[in-house]
């Protein structure tokens, strides 16, 4: 299994002390983070793209096995309408980091539901023309039927499995509560999101639930997909159990994966 396992997001004021050394400046996070983990899924380039000075230096400070999913701009995923000029410049600057490109998400809100199909698809054909990996997550429930399943099928894209557990699901595996939904494999590689819910904590540096059990659950849930030799991704958010590279550290014990150091030890 070739596990690409890392946290949404590294700049976080927070960290510093509990994961990034006292005393380390901004610029230094990202060459520290590789250090302890194999991925990173950026949203920074939700919000804006950055000069092609920055996406090179991310490469620069990276190890040769390290992986960046980066986040499709907002502008192309959470309006109803296509935006294939913004969508190509992101796809262009995406491939500046070369084999470090894990693949490109695309996120797209509740709102957008099969009737942007054709968005979609325009999308996922453009990742195809540009020989990038494409990952989806749709969270309108009306996707989840064989059509869709096999639409991205076509496009070799995968269909991202995500947790937004609300306050405390995070502890608890999935049973009359909350529950995710299902997970649909439609590619040659694997994605997890446990981003829980923006907002829940006050603090994002210290781990407020044991998350093992539901993690447990998703193992169980992804059955033989986690043991199958293919390429996963795996990122935590802060907003899911309250500190990402905790939990990110609970899956890799789990998964008998090695880290460095500079990881804040479990609390629980």
């Amino acid at each position: 299994m070739s596990w690409r396992l890392g946290t949404i997001g590294f700049a976080y004021p927070e960290w510093n002390g509990p994961f990034y050394p006292p005393g380390l400046g901004a610029t230094g996070r990202l060459a520290h983070y590789a250090t302890v983990f194999g991925a990173v899924e950026l949203d920074t380039t939700f919000y804006a793209l950055p000069p092609e000075s920055v996406v090179q230096r991310w490469a620069s400070v990276t190890p040769a096995g390290f992986r960046f999913a980066l986040k499709a701009p907002q502008a192309c995923t959470h309006y109803e309408m296509p935006r294939p000029e913004e969508f190509a410049e992101f796809l262009r600057l995406a491939k500046i980091l070369g084999p470090k490109l894990g693949c490109v998400l695309l996120q797209f809100p509740p709102s957008f539901g099969p009737s942007c199909e054709e968005i979609l698809e325009g999308y996922l054909v453009a990742c195809q023309n540009a020989g990038v990996r494409a990952a989806v997550e749709l969270r309108h429930r009306s996707w989840w039927f064989p059509r869709y399943t096999r639409l991205l099928e076509e496009h070799r894209a995968a269909w991202v499995s995500s947790d937004q557990a609300p306050l405390g699901h995070a502890a608890i595996a999935p049973g009359s509560g909350y529950r995710p939904l299902p997970l649909r494999d439609t590619a040659d590689f694997l994605y997890f999101r446990w981003c829980g819910r923006h907002g829940q904590y006050e603090r994002d540096d210290e781990e407020l639930y044991d998350c093992s059990g539901r993690l447990a659950w998703w193992s169980r849930e992804a059955g033989s997909a986690w043991d199958d030799g293919r390429e996963t991704f795996a990122f935590f958010g802060n907003s899911f159990a309250g500190y990402g590279p905790g939990s990110a550290r609970r899956l890799m014990a789990m998964l008998g994966l090695s880290s460095g150091g500079g990881i804040q030890p479990t609390l629980f």
